[in-house]
């Protein structure tokens, strides 16, 4: 692993110079250390790319790799994305291999390696940092990062996730061989915790009725803040419930639909816990005289592709203007551009929480004023409804929406 590295063919032999020889109680744990941090296994470099690609690494960025290996984290940020890089092993032999990388690629003037403890090197002026150790090592080092890291700093992991904190999102991938494997990314907040998974977008889980028919429902939300609206959405032409209320609090939400059920009112209450791409909790039908069932819950939340290109309404405020937009992805970063009246406008500030993306763009008004424009809409498969507003002035917001023309998700269901 891309962790504070052993040599598997060292490793029978190392042990046994620990036992024969006698090692103090210092030198001994140093090699336990490194024993159990992680085995050296180099991450595949379509794996490296998609750590670097989700955690939207640019070229303000210090990427700090802990546990370097042979240095193909630092150097591929250095080389693709022109960021600084900082990485760190302990192991002599992979800090040799790592600075002769380092020169062969010629970015000795971004990449410094260096012989170090990964659980006590410095991080303070780390932007990203890249891990691939054992669970086990991920919990140890959790508290530094915690510590350490400033605010929206980005912490991506090969493979293993972090006990006790909520991936702020999650990428699957097949290897070189068709292995399945994983990325995380968490995102650091302002109390040095990661931001929580936004809950805007579709959530669908399947359930069975007294007839033994499987019936997909639907979840819509829409989080604009501490406000959360949205829909139960159920197959077979069972109907669309409004929610009635909806909280999330720790990571933890509450959502109640009222619906009938054999003649009365009753509310259908989901809570649970708010993963990257699941809901793990409890679904409960509670009359008036307390619950009549209860069960069970996991929802996963469909993917959002906003890639491609979308007819749209107007967002400027042109009365019956037509316009296409067109979006374009790599890990999290969003860009796009608004096509309207022969102009081709850059979006800029274009952000994607769950399904609602916003972004801002710079116009001119039909009198011939430059204004700036800050736009929102929640995506819903091949549909987009939003808002518009001119930052500046008092004028109200135009009301938009977009269908895809072209892209990922056109014509099917998302997966």
């Amino acid at each position: 692993m891309d962790g504070t590295s052993v040599n598997l063919k060292n490793l029978s032999l190392w042990l046994l110079v620990v036992s024969a020889a006698g090692l103090t109680s210092a030198a001994r744990s140093q090699v336990e250390r490194e024993i159990d941090l992680a085995p050296f296994v180099p991450s595949p470099q379509p794996i490296v790319d998609k750590m670097l690609e989700l955690a939207d690494v640019t070229s303000s960025d210090v990427v700090y790799d802990l546990g370097c290996g042979d240095g193909r984290i630092v150097v591929t940020a250095a080389k693709k994305y022109g960021a600084r890089g900082v990485g760190v092993d302990f192991d002599p032999e992979r800090v040799e291999e790592s600075l002769a990388n380092v020169k062969k690629a010629e970015v000795e003037d971004l990449v410094r390696i260096i012989e170090h403890d990964a659980m006590t090197v410095d991080l303070s002026d780390a932007t990203v940092v890249t891990l691939y150790l054992l669970p086990s090592s991920n919990v140890l080092l959790r508290p530094r990062l915690e510590k350490l890291l400033k605010p929206g700093s980005r912490v991506v992991s090969h493979d293993f996730a972090m006990k006790g904190w909520t991936p702020t999102a999650v990428e699957r991938i097949e290897d070189e061989y068709g292995a399945p494997r994983r990325v995380f990314l968490w995102v650091i907040g302002e109390n040095g915790r990661p931001i929580p998974p936004p809950l805007s977008g579709t959530w669908t889980w399947k359930s069975t009725d007294a007839g033994e028919a499987v019936h997909t429902r639907e979840l819509v939300l829409r989080q604009d803040g501490a406000t959360i609206t949205g829909e139960l959405r159920e197959s077979e032409k069972r109907g669309v419930f409004p929610l009635a209320t909806a909280s999330l609090e720790d990571g933890r939400v509450r959502i109640v639909v009222p619906r009938k059920r054999g003649g009365q009112l009753v509310q259908q209450v989901f809570t649970g816990k708010v993963g990257a791409d699941a809901i793990d909790g409890e679904m409960a039908i509670e009359g008036e005289s307390g619950a009549i069932h209860e069960a069970p819950w996991r929802a996963s939340r469909q993917p959002v592709r906003p890639e491609g290109r979308w007819s749209s309404t107007s967002i400027t405020g042109g009365s019956g203007e037509k316009a296409t937009i067109e979006w374009t992805r790599a890990g999290r970063r969003v860009e796009g551009y608004y096509i309207a009246g022969g102009d081709r406008l850059a979006l800029s500030n274009v952000r994607l929480e769950g399904s609602l993306i916003h972004f801002t763009l710079t116009a001119t008004t039909a009198a011939g004023e430059k204004t700036t424009i800050a736009a929102r809409g929640w995506i819903e498969r091949d549909s987009v409804t939003g808002e518009a507003r001119p930052q500046a002035g008092a004028s109200r917001a135009v009301r938009w929406s977009a269908r895809r023309e072209a892209g990922p998700a056109l014509g099917a269901e998302s997966p």
